[in-house]
């Protein structure tokens, strides 16, 4: 366009050829007709060529401008530049990673897990640039099928404020999806919040289940007090609730094993040992839940959880649950039984604990199937809310029988698999 605005020779302005002022017109004579209509003509002209040449320039200079080239590489556990670039991202971008914690956590998670340490990806702006984000691998042992496999969950996704664009995001998942499987891990599970879940879902990720958020009442006076007025009303109200709920689990209660005993404690035994080696071989798909493990992961930094034990009359562990609790809040972290048979047993037990000790709720979240959320509600936990998404990306070797197993049973992950 502006080639067409100039001459061949001489490179001036020359104005489009019109009738009523060209050179070039039947026989006129550029030459203004008395009001300064044609010196008007050139004026609006030059404008416009100006304008023109303005814009192309601009569109010129940006066009010029390069999208940021990130580069990608396998981050250095022992290199204090990598721990303290990958901590700064914790901390400027994962809120539920607090400065006191932050140190004890990468000693805890990524040197000490017992399936081996965590593997980590970091995003630099150019070679030898800022690093603007991070993506690690934390490996977890699993059973698919009776039989041992070491997966790896997807945790500390974080990219730097000033680069959040798909174009961080995506090349550093996309390293982690195509690298990760030479250190022997079978496949991913990823729980991504909803920003990124379209950058997991790009890398192939499926569907492999929900995050639910359920809810089970000890004490209803202190749920009633928010919303009625006066407070004796919720008071006199809150009474016939609780006689309500407590009738309830006496009468689950007569339903279950008798002559069972539980035992509150504050870490794993040798007996959670052999709970675990007599329940494996027949998990269709789960997380290893041996001492090793449960020692370890109940040493996490600023988690204070205690074990609750269920044993039958013959003092075998038949199921147990860890929690925590903050006032009269209890939160469970993790569920495991022997069988279906226990798991109601199990939490009507820990209710009943729980309100001789005077809490007033028990909370849990997990990810997991369909059929584990509807057992957790057959059990008195009511639905507070049913958000998140989790995906799989299976490896090149494990496909088949892991999309098999994964859709095919109860599973779920807790609160210890998943506040990482």
């Amino acid at each position: 366009m502006e080639q067409s605005l100039r001459s061949e020779k001489g490179g001036k302005p020359v104005l489009p050829e019109h009738p009523s002022y060209s050179p070039s017109g039947p026989g006129k004579k550029e030459k203004s007709n008395g009001n300064g209509s044609l010196p008007q003509l050139e004026r609006v002209c030059e404008k416009k060529e100006r304008s023109i040449r303005t814009a192309l320039s601009f569109l010129a200079t940006t066009s010029r401008k390069k999208a940021p080239e990130y580069h990608v590489r396998r981050a250095d556990p022992d290199d204090e530049g990598d721990r303290a670039s990958i901590m700064r991202l914790w901390l400027d971008n994962l809120p539920h990673i607090t400065r006191d914690i932050c140190l004890k956590r990468f000693e805890w998670l990524y040197r000490e897990n017992p399936a081996g340490p965590a593997l980590t990806w970091v995003a630099t702006e150019g070679n030898e640039g800022e690093v603007i984000g991070c993506a690690s691998v934390m490996p977890r042992r699993f059973v698919i099928e009776g039989e041992p496999h070491l997966g790896g969950l997807a945790i500390d996704f974080a990219i730097d404020r000033r680069y959040r664009s798909y174009g961080a995001a995506l090349r550093l998942q996309r390293a982690v999806s195509e690298q990760v499987w030479g250190s022997g891990i079978g496949f991913l599970l990823a729980f991504p919040n909803s920003a990124a879940r379209g950058v997991f879902k790009r890398m192939g990720y499926r569907e492999a289940g929900r995050n639910w958020n359920g809810a089970r009442l000890i004490r209803s006076f202190g749920k009633l007090r928010r919303h009625l007025r006066p407070i004796p009303l919720a008071a006199t109200v809150g009474a016939g609730v609780d006689l309500l709920l407590l009738i309830q689990n006496r009468v689950s209660l007569r339903a279950a094993p008798k002559g069972c005993q539980v035992e509150l404690l504050d870490e794993a035994d040798a007996r959670w040992q052999q709970f675990w080696e007599g329940r494996s071989s027949s998990i269709r798909f789960g997380t290893v839940h041996d001492l090793e493990y449960l020692r370890w992961r109940h040493s996490q930094p600023a988690v204070h959880s205690r074990m609750f034990a269920l044993f039958d009359e013959e003092g075998e562990l038949r199921g147990y649950l860890s929690f925590t609790r903050q006032g009269d809040v209890l939160e469970v972290r993790d569920v495991q039984v022997s069988s279906e048979r226990w798991f109601g047993p199990l939490l009507d037990r820990f209710w009943q604990e729980m309100y001789r000790a005077k809490a007033l709720v028990i909370n849990i979240g997990l990810v997991g199937t369909d059929t584990m959320i509807r057992r957790f509600q057959r059990a008195g936990f009511l639905t507070r809310s049913v958000e998140g998404w989790a995906g799989v990306l299976p490896g090149p070797t494990l496909e088949r029988d892991l999309l098999e197993a994964i859709h095919g049973d109860a599973w779920y992950l807790g609160e210890a698999d998943l506040d990482i």
